[in-house]
């Protein structure tokens, strides 16, 4: 089964950061919005793996929509949609 989650990217000084607000604790850094959102593609795997590890009983937040995690945030850049396959569906 796959999941549409909402990405946030966000600008600090020196970098920008994506997460999830959906999915805690997934979130990466970069020196430009490329490197950051492609390195929270790499995040979210090893989020995954993590997950796949766990006792069978856990499954992945259900997402909510794009326009209820933005209306819960502030401060961003840009959002965009990521597909996420749940690791224990797809087995």
């Amino acid at each position: 089964m796959a999941y549409q989650y909402t990405a946030i990217i966000r600008k600090s000084d020196t970098e920008y950061w994506v997460d999830c607000p959906d999915l805690p604790g997934c979130i990466a850094s970069g020196k430009t919005d490329e490197e950051a959102k492609k390195n929270f593609a790499d995040a979210i795997h090893f989020h995954l793996v993590g997950v796949k590890d766990q006792e069978k009983g856990y499954a992945l937040p259900v997402p909510r929509s794009r326009k209820q995690v933005l209306a819960e945030e502030d401060d961003y850049l840009e959002a965009y949609m990521v597909t996420v396959d749940d690791p224990l569906m797809t087995q």
